[in-house]
C-alpha cells in the first residue's frame, strides 16, 4: 500500500495518495507505520493541496490515535502554524504560545515566536506584538530573526503613524544588522519617513 501510495503522490493525484494513506492507518498492525501514514497526510494536505482546515483536523486526528505515543513537536507546531496560515490569528497565537511553553529547546522555537508575534500584528495587537519581537531579538541577538524583529517593529510604528520611533528604529537595524536583507527595505522606509518629517 505504502508503495501505491508513494506513485500516486509521485503522479501528483493527491486524492487518491491521501486515501491510500488512509487505509495503511486504518490496516497497518505495527503504530509506526500507521504513525508516519498519518504524517504523510498530513503533509499532503498542508504542502501540496494548501487545505489548512482539512490539515488542522488530521492533526488532531493525529493525537486522537496516538496519544499514547510521543508527540511529535512538529506536528504541535504545524498546528500554530497552520491556524496562522488560515487567518486564524487568536488560535495561531494559542497553539504556538503552548507549543514554546512544552518544548522550549526546540529548534523551531524561533519560528514559532515569530508566526505568535506577527499573529499579533496581524489582529492588530501592536503593543504586545511589539513586546513579542523584543523578546525574539532579546533571545537571537545576532541572529536573522532578530534583524526580521527590528524590521516589523520599525513597520509598526509607521502603521501607528509613531514616525520618529520608526525612523530610529530603521536606523538601529542597519547600523546593527548591516548585511540584513531587511536593509534596503529600511533605508527606503528611512528615505519617506525624512520627506514625511521634513
Amino acid at each position: 500500500l505504502n508503495n501505491i501510495a508513494e506513485m500516486y503522490l509521485a503522479g501528483k493525484h493527491y486524492q487518491k495518495a491521501t486515501e491510500t494513506y488512509n487505509r495503511i492507518v486504518q490496516e497497518a498492525t505495527e503504530a509506526d507505520y500507521a504513525q508516519e501514514a498519518q504524517l504523510k497526510i498530513i503533509k499532503i494536505y498542508t504542502g501540496q493541496l494548501k487545505l489548512y482546515d482539512r490539515s488542522i483536523a488530521e492533526c488532531r486526528n493525529f493525537f486522537k490515535k496516538f496519544p499514547d505515543r510521543d508527540r511529535p513537536s512538529h506536528v504541535e507546531f504545524l498546528l500554530g502554524k497552520l491556524a496562522y496560515l488560515s487567518g486564524d490569528y487568536t488560535g495561531a497565537v494559542g497553539e504556538l504560545d503552548s507549543f514554546c511553553r512544552k518544548y522550549p529547546d526546540s529548534p523551531q522555537m524561533n519560528k514559532a515566536m515569530m508566526l505568535a508575534a506577527i499573529s499579533r500584528m496581524s489582529e492588530g495587537n501592536t503593543q504586545d506584538a511589539v513586546e513579542r519581537f523584543r523578546e525574539i531579538i532579546e533571545k537571537y541577538p545576532d541572529s536573522d530573526m532578530a534583524a526580521k524583529s527590528k524590521f516589523l517593529t520599525g513597520y509598526t510604528r509607521v502603521s501607528e503613524q509613531k514616525y520618529s520611533d520608526a525612523l530610529e528604529i530603521f536606523k538601529q537595524l542597519i547600523e546593527q544588522f548591516p548585511k540584513s536583507k531587511y536593509v534596503r527595505q529600511a533605508r527606503s522606509f528611512i528615505n519617506r519617513l525624512d520627506k514625511v518629517s521634513k
